[in-house]
Parts: C-alpha cells; sequence; structure tokens
C-alpha cells in the first residue's frame, strides 16, 4: 500500500455506538459494508443550515424523557438541545459510499439492529509532511491541548470570528455537495452481463466531491465460476477488497482472495478474476478503490478491448499466428464486456 499511496481500515461499530468525532491528515472514501448508521461531516467555514427548535421542557417531561433513553439504549441522537444548530447529518446504509474530505472533522452513530462495519482507504499520496495516515480526535483521550486551544478561540473578537466563518470555503460548491451514494442497487448497474454478473462505476461524473479528492470506486458482483476480463489500469492504483465470497486473482501471480481481504493492484499491471464455486452461489464481490476520480482501464479482451483496435496482420504477426486463430484473439468475447458469463468448457470442469 506504502508504493501505491494508499492507507486502508476496517471500522466496526457496535449497535448504539458512537465514533467520536475526529479528523484526519488524508482524503477517505468510506464504503458500508453492513448495517446502518448517522454520519455528521462538518465542513470548516460552511454554515449551520439545520436548525431544531424545541420549547423548553419541564422538569417532569426530562424525567419522562430520560427514562424513556434509558429504555431505548440512549439512542436519542435525535434529540438535541434547544435551539440547536449544526451541519448536515447523512444516513447511511449497505452500499453506500461516503467521502470525507481531509481535514473535515466527522463522526458516527450506529442506530441500526446491528453492528455497522465499514472499509475505508485513504490517499496519503498528498500529505503535506510524509506519506503517513494520521488520525486526530477532537474528543475522548488526548484532548487537553485541543480544549484549551477551543477555550482561548473563545475569547477572540466576534470581528475575528465572522472573518473566519467563510474559511475561504465556497457554499456554492462543497457546503452543498452530495457526499453520500448508493451503488448497491442492481438497477444503477453500468455494466451488466447475463449468467455472468454488473459493475457499478463511481465517479467525478456521479458524485462530484471525489473529484476534489481525487479518488473514485467501483463495486463488482460475479456469478460462480464467472471471469473478470484481464485488463489494466491506465492512470490509477486500485486496492480490491472482496465484500463476499471468493474468486482466484491473477496480476504478477496466482492467488485467492476472500470475503474480508484487500489486495492492492498497482498502475498498468494487467490483472484476472474467476468467481469460486460456491455451494450457496455466492460468487464473489467486491469493491475496488482508485486513486482517480475518473479512472480508466484497458481490457485486453472483449467487445471494448485493446486487441479490436488492432489490424489483423498485426495480430498475427505479434503472436505468430495464422490470420484466422488472430481473427478469434481479436473478436473472440466479442459481445461481452468486462464479466464474462462462464463458458461450457469451465462449467463442465466443474460438473
Amino acid at each position: 500500500m506504502t508504493s501505491a499511496g494508499i492507507s486502508a481500515a476496517r471500522i466496526r461499530i457496535e449497535r448504539n455506538g458512537l465514533m467520536l468525532p475526529s479528523y484526519s491528515n488524508s482524503p477517505r472514501l468510506v464504503y458500508i459494508v453492513q448495517g446502518r448508521a448517522n454520519v455528521g461531516i462538518v465542513i470548516p467555514g460552511c454554515p449551520e443550515t439545520y436548525q431544531q427548535t424545541a420549547s423548553t421542557p419541564t422538569r417532569q417531561q426530562e424525567s419522562e424523557e430520560e427514562s424513556e433513553r434509558e429504555r431505548e439504549g440512549r439512542r436519542g441522537f435525535e434529540q438535541y438541545s434547544v435551539g440547536d444548530s449544526h451541519q448536515r447529518i447523512t444516513s447511511v446504509r449497505q452500499g453506500d459510499v461516503v467521502a470525507i474530505p481531509a481535514g473535515s472533522p466527522f463522526w458516527v452513530h450506529n442506530d441500526g439492529d446491528q453492528t455497522l462495519v465499514a472499509f475505508a482507504v485513504y490517499d496519503v499520496s498528498n500529505n503535506q509532511l510524509d506519506q503517513t495516515f494520521r488520525h486526530f480526535r477532537l474528543a475522548g483521550g488526548q484532548t487537553t491541548s485541543h480544549q484549551q486551544q477551543r477555550e482561548q478561540r473563545y475569547g477572540e473578537s466576534e470581528q475575528e470570528e465572522e472573518e473566519e466563518t467563510s474559511n475561504g470555503v465556497d457554499e456554492a460548491s462543497l457546503c452543498s455537495m452530495k457526499l453520500r451514494e448508493n451503488v448497491g442497487d442492481p438497477g444503477k448497474a453500468d455494466m451488466y452481463t447475463p449468467n455472468g454478473g454488473r459493475i457499478t462505476v463511481l465517479n467525478s461524473h456521479k458524485l462530484p466531491v471525489v473529484g476534489r479528492i481525487q479518488m473514485s470506486l467501483n463495486r463488482g458482483v460475479m456469478r460462480p465460476n464467472a471471469i473478470l476480463a484481464p485488463h489494466w489500469n491506465m492512470n490509477a492504483h486500485a486496492l480490491v477488497y472482496a465484500t463476499a465470497g471468493r474468486a482466484r486473482v491473477q496480476v504478477v501471480s496466482d492467488a485467492e482472495i476472500r470475503r474480508g481481504q484487500a489486495l492492492v493492484v498497482p498502475e498498468s499491471f494487467a490483472v484476472m478474476a474467476r468467481a469460486g464455486n460456491e455451494e450457496d452461489e455466492q460468487g464473489f464481490a467486491w469493491v475496488s478503490f482508485q486513486t482517480s476520480d475518473d479512472a480508466m482501464n484497458a481490457p485486453i479482451v472483449g467487445k471494448t478491448s485493446a486487441m479490436r483496435g488492432m489490424p489483423l496482420d498485426v495480430l498475427a504477426n505479434a503472436f505468430g499466428v495464422s490470420r484466422d486463430e488472430a481473427r478469434r484473439i481479436k473478436f473472440g468475447r466479442g459481445h461481452e464486456m468486462a464479466i464474462f458469463s462462464p463458458s461450457r468448457d469451465v462449467l463442465a470442469a466443474v460438473a
């Protein structure tokens, strides 16, 4: 991961758990593997446009509300103080992708009925100090210096606070940008092969904020024995995280990747994969985090392959084959893209 300029983390938050406010020195993309939660991402300089007003409760009401919160495990994150204002809170669920810019504080509350599992990838290649991911907490342990700094700032003049409110942030852009997109809906797939699988692409054209953090993501699902077409990434490194099933993968050597494992595919390295033949027909599912907001790949075989753009004579001489064999190389799997359905030979071999 170091050579690719990325870092990664798997995050688990139990029911009703709270991930304390923090920020990091690197932008990140987060994929929600399981569960649901509320995520608050604070963009410094953006206004607190979300407000909640309520009448001041009596002591009896406060006591009743406190008892109710205790019975519900204190899940009352929807209850804010009187006249409270804050930046937006985003609800996320399985299949969602969340973009968090560098230096933006955020917190996560698991309000679902199961453990929240997420996988995050950080782009550390543009860090000003070094290519080391650093995590800074705003609450919890080791916050004394932060608290002192905040108390000191609260005593500064109102004029200075007003000058810092904008913080150079264009409210028409980053403050109002959408930070979440779902890639789990089969209806949103960009590429689909019957009996093979599907791939959904999330780039700056679909979620403009990823253009600011220079990252993108692909989510793929393959049926048992389906093949991910051999290809190479033209302008990005990729980190592949398996979310279900298993697959045989070839990058430099042949290996197997299973659910919960990750694999780095460097830029320009050819890669291919074949989904496993699980008895439960789980196949293989993955997410691929890429270090470009508009990552491009070059298929070696298939409808949009590099071979299709070459003359037959060039292929025949390059591979030392006849024109008929070169034609099969050029137009093989010509009706499929990205994911190939299992061939009859493969199905016969595993039968």
